[in-house]
């Protein structure tokens, strides 16, 4: 069956489609003609374009989408081996508003419809009989659940009322939330076109582009006098950048009273978090209702760990802050690049936004690549946040920049989150099960990394016994390699650690993953091993594979007296699983030869051999750099089966 006569199903990877029924559309598209470049190109076909389900296939290493059973592999551990707990966590958190009832989308779903056939999908993969229905319901609108009923037993009963939820009802609903003119207000702000990214030269002209009327917030009339400030401190003109009579502020109110609040007579950073927080993170939860606000710890302990102040939208820190008080010393501005990874994070994507503040100065911010690579901030605008008329041209910049979010989003197209615990930028990790045990076994693990002096392995700082949290360091970057070079850097970090630690007496890491493998940040040739919560010593009993998932670690670590061979097999998973994508049949045959037992140092020597090589011989040698890497996966995989078989006979 030729391929354009494949009518292929479409898969975007929203949460409204079975994906299961994409694998078995698939199979019947191509019966007729089952090989393997038509099973490719059916499944590639079938993903929507711009979906987050092509941008994930498009992230995917090549290894892992070069057979039609890789890539299923991959796509099953994607999109239906979440865990129960996982997706139960993700069905309660979905969140019908209000201004997407009765609405339809681009395929001409209607909102709330489009919520409940999500929802149902979540439960359906959880085997939930109903039961959560009752908390689903409490994410939408009141009036939509009395309307309701409780009378959805189950969640296929919740679909089909939601489709016959008729149009008056609908209608008569909208009609009275947009009866509220500031929440009419906020849908205008959040269905604006989203423009063509500004230039960064244009950027600063574009934040402070006076709002249209209709843009503006509404307030009684009898407010708009108490803004006004004599002198010229504050004019009516001023105001009315903001502002227009005829209505109540309701939901909007934040913006009104934080411009009346009062400037914090304080002078460390601890007065201030709640004024920058009224200026900042109030409003932007009301512009951008979908991202979130976070915060680091307020000590000097962690405050090097991640930026102050971070926005969240669609995984993705698209608005950070650096803060110090009035009278520090230290230059905030600097802190927005330096805590910012390198090479460039957001893909396309020119800039970032952001902000720097001194106690009440805060000074909005592009933050941007350089042709070098480097990251450097350009301040935008310049507000001194005593005054009334400089907060409230900083909230209309603000307002302006909501659409921006959301086209840099697009830029961006992260798939993993940012900002994570432990495998982005923080270095805390919160101690769980038996706190003492599990304290007294880390304490124990790096005390004995450092006597021994095992390189490229994080270290101790402190131990936090109030809220029971570690502080590590260095800070790192969790993105993984990207390139052949990379790769092999990392690859020889993880090696000389473990050529270290299973020296007698053999001490084994056991979870040695792309997450727990962090790029140094001051120097990007460094790799270093994070999470010594799991490490024991050698020869070791069975582990539970509730506590090591056995689709990412070697089938002896589910056996007694595994040792070293797991490690050797994880550093082999490591490098099947980078994004690196260069692989040559030259190297796979190179990688074939070697018919020796691996042990760390076996394996270091053949890396370092194999970069030796890549000097001598030039590009066309580095075009070849994963396949021996692929060898050594591939030999360190055939060792642990052997030892798998060995044991199994003799248990």
């Amino acid at each position: 069956l030729p391929l354009d006569d494949i009518m292929a199903p479409s898969f975007k990877g929203d949460g409204t489609e079975d994906p299961a029924k994409l694998l078995h559309d698939i199979e019947l598209h191509v019966v007729l003609n089952p090989t393997e470049e038509v099973k490719l190109n059916c499944f590639r076909l079938c993903l929507e374009s711009g979906s987050y389900a092509q941008r994930w296939y498009n992230d995917l290493p090549a290894a892992e989408k070069d057979t039609f059973e890789h890539l299923v592999t991959a796509f099953r551990k994607k999109w239906l081996e979440k865990e129960k707990g996982e997706l139960q966590e993700e069905l309660l958190s979905l969140v019908l508003r209000p201004e997407d009832v009765g609405v339809p989308n681009e395929d001409g779903m209607l909102g709330h419809v489009r919520w409940a056939v999500k929802v149902a999908g979540l439960a359906a993969r959880i085997e939930d009989d109903g039961s959560l229905i009752p908390q689903a319901l409490k994410n939408i609108p009141v009036l939509l659940s009395r309307y309701l009923g409780s009378n959805c037993a189950t969640w296929p009963d919740l679909v089909q009322k939601m489709k016959k939820v008729p149009s008056t009802v609908t209608e008569s609903f909208l009609a009275s939330y947009y009866d509220d003119e500031a929440a009419a207000t906020i849908f205008r702000w959040h269905n604006r076109p989203i423009p063509q990214l500004p230039e960064l030269f244009y950027l600063s002209s574009f934040l402070e582009m006076p709002l249209p009327k209709d843009q503006k917030i509404p307030i009684p009339d009898k407010h708009l006098d108490k803004l006004v400030v004599r002198d010229y401190v504050c004019t009516e003109d001023d105001v009315r950048l903001l502002f227009r009579g005829g209505g109540g502020f309701n939901r909007l109110a934040p913006f009104y009273f934080t411009i009346l609040s009062a400037t914090p007579d304080a002078n460390t950073e601890a007065g201030f978090i709640s004024f920058w927080d009224k200026n900042i993170r109030e409003l932007l939860d009301i512009l951008l209702p979908d991202g979130r606000c976070s915060r680091s710890s307020q000590g000097t302990k962690t405050a090097a760990f991640r930026p102050d102040f971070a926005f969240i939208y669609r995984n993705m820190c698209l608005f950070r802050g650096e803060e110090k008080p009035p009278l520090s010393l230290d230059d905030p501005k600097a802190k927005l690049a330096d805590k910012l990874p390198e090479p460039w994070p957001y893909r396309d994507a020119p800039y970032v936004l952001g902000y720097h503040a001194k106690g009440p100065i805060l000074t909005l911010a592009a933050i941007h690549p350089t042709e070098n690579g480097r990251t450097t901030v350009t301040d935008l605008a310049r507000y001194d946040l005593r005054r009334r008329r400089d907060r409230i041209r900083h909230m209309v910049a603000l307002i302006n920049a909501e659409p921006l979010f959301r086209g840099l989003a697009d830029l961006a197209s992260a798939v993993d989150p940012e900002l994570t615990e432990i495998e982005s930028y923080t270095c805390i990790i919160e101690i769980l099960g038996p706190v003492q045990t599990r304290m007294k076994h880390l304490q124990k693990m790096y005390a004995y990394l450092e006597e021994k002096k095992v390189p490229h392995t994080d270290a101790m700082l402190h131990f936090i016994p109030e809220n029971d949290k570690v502080i590590l360091q260095p800070r790192g970057d969790a993105r993984g390699p990207k390139t052949v070079d990379e790769l092999l850097d990392a690859v020889i970090c993880v090696l000389e650690m473990l050529e270290v630690l299973h020296k007698p007496p053999t001490v084994i890491h056991r979870d040695l993953r792309w997450p727990n493998i962090m790029n140094s940040l001051k120097n990007r040739r460094e790799w270093f091993v994070i999470d010594w919560t799991d490490p024991v010593e050698a020869p070791a009993r069975a582990a539970n594979k509730r506590d090591f998932n056995p689709r990412t670690h070697c089938p002896a670590l589910y056996l007694d007296n595994h040792g070293t061979e797991v490690d050797l097999w994880s550093v082999g998973e490591l490098m099947l699983t980078s994004k690196v994508r260069e692989i040559t049949p030259q190297l796979t045959r190179l990688g074939r030869s070697l018919k020796e037992k691996l042990t760390a140092t076996e394996a270091l020597q053949q890396i370092r051999n194999f970069r030796s090589s890549l000097q001598d011989t030039g590009d066309s040698a580095q075009q070849d750099a994963s396949s021996v890497l692929t060898g050594v996966k591939r030999k360190a995989r055939e060792d642990c089966e052997e030892s798998v078989a060995t044991k199994r006979v003799n248990q």
